[in-house]
């Protein structure tokens, strides 16, 4: 609730989502499905990065990125789900 979250068309395509000084943006060019993934991504962002780490070709920059994907996968879906859907030949 304290975060605001806007979807905006003024977003680059190759962009997806972006937190920003405390807000989220997410590309409204994106399914409901894809949206609630980078929502999740830029929430992890929001709680375990810091700093501009828009530069792909840094080294810490690529670890904050897969820390914070893998937090939004973990937010997405717990262990249980996952056993449960494997379980289920899912």
């Amino acid at each position: 609730d304290h975060l605001p979250i806007t979807e905006t068309k003024y977003m680059p395509d190759f962009m997806s989502g972006l937190y920003l000084d405390g807000e989220i943006l997410i590309n409204d060019n994106r399914s409901v499905r894809q949206k609630l993934e980078i929502l999740a991504e830029e929430i992890a962002h929001h709680e375990i990065t810091y700093g501009n780490i828009l530069n792909i070709n840094d080294f810490q920059n690529n670890k904050y990125e897969l820390k914070a994907r893998r937090l939004a996968f973990e937010m997405l879906i717990n262990l249980d789900d996952l056993v449960k859907a494997h379980s289920e030949g899912v």
